[in-house]
């Protein structure tokens, strides 16, 4: 009885290491194989990454460009897909969705209104979109310049209206040099081939000479009615009339070719006339009496 208990014990102990050892060696010949990620997660956001295209409306091409870079981000995030097959397909999103972006935004610039909302989206998804980076940190627009190159097309689109704007919205003056300059800029942008579309900003540009003018005109006042003041001494009072005279000549005659049509100065010219006659009678008809206490006091 022991004999047979010894023999089935080295039996099964041998039967043992005979299986370790066929185990071993099938590890060594024929190693486990990682369980492959491009698999039905990478599919599944290939096929997603397919529904967008350029015949989408703008809300359904955002909600799905979303929803295949959200989901990247979330499988990438719980390792359900290497690192390289996650930047392989923010590059295919990216490939497939900014084209169809883009020529949304050059349909809503061809309009006659531009929504300030649109224009928001538009910078807002533009900035989000250069900032998608791959997984060594590196921006995707950056390695794909044909993609960087469309977002940069709309984003300069979005600033030459912005500095449009902001031109036609100037009100102020500072010299003739300065509008001729500014005018020329109005030009520029009204010839754009997109801004042209914008009505409502080519009636602005359209108006920038005018007012351009009109706040000319302003400024000579406020240098005429400064003559009000004669100041300490008839000299130093006809230094600045002559000053103010040469600018109201200088804009008399140049008014027509910077501007575009002339704006008569005779009222500008009667007000100085009127502050040279009153200065007159302050300096050179007091007495010596006078002149003597104006110099102690």
């Amino acid at each position: 009885m022991k004999t047979s208990l010894k023999v089935f014990l080295l039996s099964l102990a041998i039967a043992a290491v005979a299986g370790s050892l066929l185990f071993f060696a099938k590890l060594r010949l024929d190693p486990p194989r990682a369980v492959s990620h491009d698999g039905e997660q990478a599919a599944l956001v290939r096929r997603m990454i397919d529904n967008v295209h350029q015949g989408l409306d703008s809300d359904t091409l955002d909600q799905r460009w979303f929803a295949a870079h959200h989901l990247i981000g979330f499988l990438t995030d719980n390792q359900l897909l290497r690192p390289g097959e996650s930047d392989t397909l923010k590059v295919m999103l990216m490939e497939k969705y900014v084209p169809a972006f883009v020529r949304k935004c050059e349909l809503k610039f061809g309009w006659s209104v531009w929504e300030d909302s649109d224009l928001k989206k538009m910078r807002q998804r533009i900035q989000l979109l250069k900032g998608i980076e791959n997984s060594d940190k590196h921006a995707i627009v950056d390695l794909r310049p044909s993609v960087n190159g469309q977002l940069d097309r709309v984003l300069g689109v979005l600033n030459r209206y912005r500095q449009a704007c902001d031109l036609a919205e100037r009100r102020d003056f500072k010299s003739i040099a300065d509008s001729k300059d500014r005018i020329r800029e109005a030009r520029r942008y009204q010839s754009d081939a997109y801004l042209s579309k914008n009505t409502h900003l080519m009636h602005e540009l359209d108006s920038v000479p005018t007012r351009l003018q009109e706040a000319h005109y302003r400024y000579l006042e406020r240098c005429v009615a400064s003559l009000a003041n004669p100041g300490t001494s008839w000299e130093a009072f006809q230094e600045r009339y002559d000053g103010v005279g040469r600018e109201v000549s200088l804009f008399a005659d140049s008014a027509r070719a910077v501007y575009g049509h002339y704006m008569a100065v005779g009222d500008l010219r009667s007000d100085m006339r009127s502050h040279y006659h009153a200065a007159d009678r302050e300096f050179n008809n007091k007495s010596a009496w006078d002149i003597l206490l104006d110099k102690i006091f």
